[in-house]
């Protein structure tokens, strides 16, 4: 397995991955089916600053995580959050915990110290993959969206992945590490 920067070119793939659990799952709050051309904005957008990471295997896309902005706020600068996607007839080999390491490896080159991940509350599977990885509960908020006919709550978990400095050190975008 190969692991590198997306690339617009693999859109239409992410979007393949993403659309199950869009469509079928409580997974996600995203309710409408994702596009290549949805996808092909969000790595520009996201590129722009943080990394954005694809597992292959051959020539096939099987899973991608990416990094983003916690909050809008020049104090916040420390701190990103997390997503990881895997293909999901691919899921339980590997694949989601070697792109979150190689993700977490990335920000901590950029100087982000820490590392936040959003999830389901019903989802089970994924706060325990978070908890494996070093990521401990922190909080959530209970009916906070409504998706599939029920109310769902979220749960924030959080990993540190650099030490915390007074002052703390400068963060730099991934196009200039």
């Amino acid at each position: 397995m190969e692991i590198r920067p997306v690339r617009t070119a693999d859109a239409a793939a992410l979007a393949e991955i993403y659309a199950p659990y869009v469509l079928e799952t409580d997974v996600t709050f995203d309710t409408e089916r994702p596009t290549a051309e949805w996808f092909e904005e969000k790595i520009r957008a996201i590129t722009e600053f943080y990394p954005f990471i694809a597992a292959v295997e051959g020539e096939e896309l099987v899973g991608y995580a990416y990094a983003h902005e916690f909050r809008p706020r020049a104090a916040f600068a420390w701190s990103a959050e997390t997503t990881v996607y895997v293909r999901r007839d691919r899921r339980g080999g590997g694949i989601g915990k070697a792109l979150c390491l190689a993700l977490e490896e990335e920000l901590r080159e950029m100087g982000v110290l820490n590392l936040y991940a959003c999830v389901t509350d019903s989802n089970s599977q994924s706060i325990a993959f978070h908890e494996k990885l070093g990521y401990e509960p922190r909080g959530g908020f209970r009916e906070c969206g409504y998706k599939l006919g029920r109310w769902l709550g979220i749960v924030w978990l959080e990993k540190r992945i650099g030490p915390h400095t007074d002052p703390p050190g400068e963060v730099k975008g991934v196009s200039s590490n």
